[in-house]
């Protein structure tokens, strides 16, 4: 089996990671992340937070100001944590100078070879795809995919 993340992601700073997004999804991709345990997590990032930290366990996580964020972080890996397809493809354009890698739970199964995954996609825990298949950006696949589609959207739904 091959490394997904050594083999077919492209990092900058690997230390860091920034989740976009402060409720519940976020903190779905919060737990992925943690459980990959190959990113330290810098924080959420959030228009306007209406509180300055997230607890979650024992820890305190911070939540940065998106104007902020902007400003002094450069350089940096950021993820989404929304599940809204609007503002997705906001928050693309407007981070669009930053990395999004690819989040996938280390028991996916497939052939990754075979497998386009769009920018900042995410695949949860235990899911099986198909070869020959289309992953779109930002997409969260959540189910187990067949050969030859091409799935879009939070949850990924197939178009074609």
């Amino acid at each position: 089996m091959v490394n997904f993340y050594k083999e077919h992601t492209k990092l900058i700073n690997m230390d860091k990671i920034f989740i976009i997004g402060s409720t519940g999804f976020a903190k779905e991709v919060f737990f992925l992340l943690k459980k990959l345990n190959i990113y330290e997590i810098g924080g959420f990032i959030d228009i306007e937070p209406n509180r300055k930290t997230i607890k979650i366990g024992l820890k305190e996580i911070p939540i940065i100001d998106e104007k902020i964020f902007l400003l002094n972080y450069k350089d940096v890996n950021v993820c989404i944590g929304t599940g809204h397809p609007k503002i997705i493809t906001k928050i693309i354009k407007k981070y669009k100078n930053y990395n999004f890698p690819n989040i996938v739970h280390p028991t996916f199964i497939g052939d990754i070879e075979s497998i386009l995954f769009g920018v900042g996609s995410s695949i949860l825990e235990k899911i099986t795809i198909g070869d020959d298949n289309i992953i779109g950006g930002g997409s969260v696949i959540i189910n187990n995919i067949d050969n030859g589609s091409t799935y879009v959207g939070i949850p990924g739904k197939k178009i074609k």
